[in-house]
């Protein structure tokens, strides 16, 4: 394949697109669940308060 012929080419270009894409939804995802004030801290913060909650109409 000569080198104009593959500048031309389009197969898989797609795919890298896609998964270029992928690549970073998935690092945007982590970076917001695993921040600071990420999802994961306040569902723990939640579920801390729902134990001591629970534990404390046990008493």
């Amino acid at each position: 394949m000569r080198f104009s012929n593959f500048i031309k080419c389009q197969r898989g270009i797609t795919s890298i697109e896609y998964g270029l894409i992928s690549a970073v939804i998935a690092v945007f995802i982590v970076s917001m669940l695993y921040n600071d004030n990420g999802l994961v801290i306040a569902l723990q913060a939640k579920f801390d308060l729902l134990k001591s909650t629970v534990v404390n109409a046990l008493k």
